[in-house]
């Protein structure tokens, strides 16, 4: 299997950075860790062709425009556009239209920088994320392109706490879009069925009841209620009502046959044996948890 690079043409402006990382052991068994640092004005023959390096990769466009291949696709890299890839992975960028393309960029790894790559790739449905204009991203480059200009004790520290932010910032984003996109794909009744449930988890809901005021075969509602939530919605109602009974194990002080009955369990040792299946203590010792100083 070829190693990397297997193409790099580094036709690059001479005021580029590009600031290569040694991390220390304790960076690399602790912390998220900066590999390599740069800031690019790619002229336009600049391009990189690589796999099988161990690393992930943020690059950041600031002005023109350049292009990625990745995973079979190919993607155009416009300002205010970040991408991320797991660089272990075939990938190829390059400047876009003629002109100059300007980048900050970072490569790293440690931590769990795995977990991260794929949670937001998940979420992202892709590498290319859009920046909003007042995303702390850009200042977040800064910093670590001025920290590892000029190393100190405290660089490795910093750099785990700001590449967490990124990634952190990258998550929160991708999955508000995420749940943006996944609601407008939800049929209307099966909103409404979610939003009975969280309104009236109190009270008796059958799946017959629901298949019935909505018109549907009720092996058919509950297939197109998991298809589209994850859930059956047994199992979604159940997750309603013990979110509804921990709040109240947390912040009432109810007892447990009254905040059984609040979430909609008849009986309460059924409410007990749920609760515990569910989350592996007895309401008594969450709510005793929860109370500890």
């Amino acid at each position: 299997m070829r190693k990397y690079p297997l193409l790099v043409e580094w036709d690059l402006d001479p005021k580029s950075v590009n600031i290569e990382v040694t991390p220390s052991l304790l960076a690399q068994s602790m912390f998220f860790y900066v590999q390599a640092v740069g800031h690019f004005y790619a002229n336009g023959n600049y391009y990189t062709d690589r796999e099988q390096y161990h690393s992930f990769l943020l690059l950041l466009t600031k002005t023109g425009s350049g292009q990625l291949h990745y995973r079979g696709k190919g993607y155009k890299l416009s300002p205010n556009s970040i991408f991320l890839i797991d660089c272990k992975e075939r990938h190829v960028y390059q400047t876009g239209t003629p002109g100059q393309w300007e980048t900050v960029w970072l490569h790293f790894n440690g931590g769990t920088s795995q977990s991260y790559f794929e949670l937001i790739s998940k979420n992202a449905g892709g590498p290319i994320h859009e920046l909003n204009e007042d995303s702390p991203l850009p200042s977040l480059f800064d910093q670590l392109l001025q920290a590892h200009g000029r190393r100190s004790i405290h660089t490795d520290i910093l750099s785990s706490k700001w590449i967490l932010e990124i990634l952190t910032e990258l998550l929160l984003q991708s999955i508000h879009r995420h749940s943006e996109e996944h609601t407008a794909l939800f049929p209307p009744y099966i909103l409404e069925i979610m939003n009975e449930m969280e309104r009236n988890c109190s009270k008796k809901i059958t799946l017959d009841d629901l298949a019935e005021y909505h018109n549907f075969n009720k092996y058919h509602l509950a297939r197109e209620f998991k298809k589209y939530t994850g859930y059956s919605p047994n199992e979604y109602l159940t997750n309603v009502r013990l979110s509804l009974a921990k709040d109240m194990l947390k912040y009432s002080r109810l007892s447990i046959g009254q905040i059984a009955e609040h979430a909609g369990y008849n009986q309460t040792s059924f409410f007990i044996k749920t609760f515990k299946q569910r989350e592996g203590m007895t309401p008594l010792d969450f709510r005793k948890s929860w109370r500890q100083p």
